[in-house]
């Protein structure tokens, strides 16, 4: 009897995981809590039905169905896997999403198809045809967060022409975070597919104060205009993105090349872009349109500023993307989720509006049903499927100037 209502208790946890993330809270604090309780069962639904079908045989094994409350959890389970079924299909159709916001880039191209090893494990592999060079000092001072690491080709790196780079900003809501932990799905794919991958540590809040984690981006950028090409990569082509706050970050390397107010120091470096790709990021600090709770606006105030926005509004909408836009920003690609709880998506949404009323370059978007924040940190279907529109984007970004060439297929 006892094992009967254990496997009720589970099954309606169980439940209120899967409903959290087909339907997840977004008000105030709650919103986080959210996030992480939804997070993996968005993206892996099918993995939380191989757990818990190993589970059900436990039970049945211990005779939980042998009582009314084991059938009634038993009944609970056959919902919720109906619920993480209707998760899978939405990851599985986000293509749709995907080729539509990226317009003529994705024109012709079929859905791609999709191994269920690339996209069911959560864990981001490198594979052996890739080699990471790790820990290289970007600013010279040997301090930590001035760190960045490679990824690029094994294979004689520097025999041939010189690949475009991707410079990848990690996220951690400018107070935590590492260059180990995110985005790795797609600089892996795009280091196999042509291009050299860097990412970058910066100093983190509440430890140092902005504007320090713009600086350090941008001296990192500095150096990868200056070395880059002794790794193979092309110096003349850089797309930055990065996630969550490191979208914000790349938002801001991409609308604030050159600005002095950001390059201590280096005032004279050339710190343009070719193009961006933020993703989940954040836009407006000022919160001009309400998107945020309060609770945000006290914490970037307390932690990341450490000043008032109500005493100095001019800080707090100089580190703003969205007050940074101007005719001349370079092709940007934003990417968000609908069901993000710690962005909202009408952030992505105000920020992509403006640059297309603004910017003379191209200005591509797309937002994913059922999609939480942190959608594209493990190899999901729907993280595998983005990274293959992201690929589009940044290949029409190296090949601009030349007829975009487009495959017949997505599929990798």
């Amino acid at each position: 009897m006892t094992s009967s209502w254990v496997l009720l208790a589970v099954s309606v946890v169980g439940l209120l995981f899967a409903l959290n993330a087909l339907v997840p809270l977004k008000v105030g604090p709650f919103s986080v809590v959210s996030f992480f309780a939804g997070w993996l069962t968005s993206e892996m639904p099918l993995l939380h039905v191989l757990w818990q079908a190993i589970g059900l045989v436990v039970f049945f094994v211990l005779g939980a169905m042998n009582h009314w409350p084991g059938l009634v959890g038993l009944a609970i389970v056959a919902l919720e896997w109906a619920i993480l079924v209707i998760l899978e299909i939405s990851s599985q159709r986000s293509w749709a999403y995907i080729s539509k916001g990226l317009g003529p880039l994705a024109e012709g191209l079929s859905p791609p198809k999709i191994r269920f090893s690339q996209s069911h494990i959560p864990v981001p592999k490198k594979g052996k045809d890739l080699e990471k060079l790790a820990n290289l000092d970007y600013w010279g001072d040997a301090i930590h967060k001035h760190k960045l690491d490679i990824y690029r080709q094994k294979i004689n790196p520097q025999s041939s022409a010189l690949k475009p780079v991707l410079f990848y900003i990690h996220g951690g809501a400018w107070i935590l975070g590492d260059k180990r932990e995110q985005g790795l799905p797609m600089m892996y794919h795009m280091a196999k597919n042509g291009w050299v991958a860097v990412t970058v540590n910066y100093r983190l809040s509440p430890r140092s104060s902005w504007p320090d984690h713009i600086v350090d981006c941008k001296r990192a950028l500095v150096w990868v205009k200056e070395n880059i090409a002794n790794y193979g990569g092309d110096p003349s082509t850089i797309v930055v993105s990065g996630g969550s706050a490191g979208g914000h970050l790349a938002a801001l390397v991409g609308l604030s090349e050159n600005d002095p107010t950001f390059q201590p120091g280096f005032e004279t470096a050339n710190t343009q872009v070719q193009g961006c790709v933020p993703i989940y990021g954040v836009y407006d600090f000022t919160n001009q349109d309400k998107v945020f709770a309060p609770g945000f606006v006290r914490f970037i105030e307390k932690s990341v500023f450490k000043k008032k926005l109500d005493n100095e509004p001019e800080v707090f909408q100089q580190a703003s993307p969205y007050f940074r836009i101007h005719k001349n920003a370079p092709p940007f690609l934003v990417v968000a989720g609908r069901n993000d709880t710690l962005v909202p998506i009408r952030e992505a949404r105000r920020f992509q509006a403006k640059l297309k009323d603004t910017s003379e370059s191209d200005v591509y978007y797309y937002e994913l049903p059922l999609a939480q924040h942190a959608f594209e940190i493990f190899p999901s279907v729907r993280c595998v499927q983005s990274v293959l529109g992201i690929e589009l984007f940044l290949n029409y970004v190296a090949q601009k100037d030349t007829q975009v060439s487009k495959p017949e297929t997505a599929e990798r």
